[in-house]
């Protein structure tokens, strides 16, 4: 075997120290937190079919952790016999919970008919957080025909 030459030695060298200076530069940035999310986009996504004379209504509100602040609300009838549609809600901070009702307010003792719906998603940051659903299968509640979601601070 051949002894290697000072110049080879001195190229192993360098190749050594380039390479374990990226490496440690590599451990620094993956050491370096990354910020926390303060708030959230949210937007409800919202379809229904055969709707007519149901009373159909999708609503939301943000209500701080103390109960004292409401920020974005929104209550919308649907008279509409069809609708598809998006409610941009806005930024939404994550120490806020964010609950969604849609319901059938003319229904109160009797289910919808065969044919209709109403549907909701929740997304948050784009992404499909929650969704509720009423139908025929839905049982009337104690005042109406409904259904709820609810983020809470947890759950961002």
């Amino acid at each position: 075997m051949k002894p290697l030459s000072h110049f080879r030695y001195a190229v192993l060298g360098l190749l050594f120290a380039v390479a374990s200076g990226c490496s440690d530069e590599e451990k620094k940035q993956d050491a370096d937190p990354k910020p926390t999310a303060t708030s959230h986009t949210v937007q409800v996504q919202y379809k229904g079919a055969n709707l007519t004379d149901l009373g159909a209504r999708i609503s939301g509100e943000a209500v701080s952790a103390d109960g004292q602040t409401v920020l974005n609300n929104f209550s919308t009838l649907l008279p509409e016999q069809d609708i598809a549609d998006v409610i941009s809600v806005g930024e939404i901070p994550i120490s806020y919970k964010f609950t969604t009702i849609i319901s059938f307010e003319n229904l109160r003792t009797t289910r919808a008919p065969l044919n209709s719906s109403l549907e909701a998603i929740i997304l948050v940051d784009g992404v499909a957080k929650r969704t509720l659903r009423i139908n025929h299968a839905t049982a009337p509640g104690s005042s109406f025909v409904t259904a709820k979601a609810v983020i809470q601070p947890s759950d961002w």
